[in-house]
């Protein structure tokens, strides 16, 4: 991608120790104090480097908070019966809205990509597109089988309904229920 930044050549341990203090709630030159004093050289982190780093780990934070309260909202919707096709849809819809994010780039301008991170990228929308197919061709096969589901039950109403006023017309409210029985239980081939 790009050229690493002072903050990103730094000891992981130094990273995680800028990152706790700013959770904690430090201002840059707080941190900054405390980095020199762990000894960190001021041709190794400037201040004005540091508050470029830390603006970026706010605004991903930010974009963190957002997505994981838009999820929480989303999946509360979500755990309502019949939806799991839903579940796949809106997996589909967060993995590409990610991607297009990745590919603004952090600070808006448009991200650069070596050639296996593009092949990788390319390899990820295209594996997006086929799961939004399969979706596409699930939703409609579930149509399909509603559709033929919905007419059955028409079907076995008015066979039953059939059975029954014939044997009403014999005298029977028992024989009745007996005949309509044994009509739904012929439309669903368990005689």
């Amino acid at each position: 991608m790009g050229r690493l930044s002072k903050v990103d050549r730094l000891p992981p341990e130094i990273r995680d120790c800028i990152g706790e203090l700013r959770r904690d709630g430090h201002t840059i030159d707080e941190i900054l104090a405390h980095l020199r004093g762990l000894g960190v050289d001021p041709d190794q982190m400037s201040r004005t480097g540091l508050g470029r780093a830390v603006k970026k780990w706010d605004a991903v934070a930010a974009r963190l908070h957002d997505s994981r309260s838009a999820a929480e909202a989303i999946m509360s919707r979500l755990e309502a019966p019949g939806a799991d096709d839903r579940v796949a849809r809106l997996n589909i819809q967060m993995l590409h809205a990610s991607l297009m994010e990745l590919m603004r780039g952090e600070d808006g301008e448009p991200a650069r990509f070596d050639p296996q991170e593009s092949m990788f990228l390319s390899a990820t929308l295209k594996n997006l597109v086929g799961a939004a197919r399969v979706d596409q061709s699930r939703a409609i096969e579930l149509k399909k089988l509603l559709e033929e589901e919905r007419k059955r039950a028409e079907e076995v109403k008015r066979m039953a309904d059939e059975a029954l006023a014939k044997a009403e017309d014999g005298g029977g409210r028992q024989e009745a229920a007996f005949a309509a029985l044994q009509a739904i239980r012929q439309a669903y081939g368990v005689a």
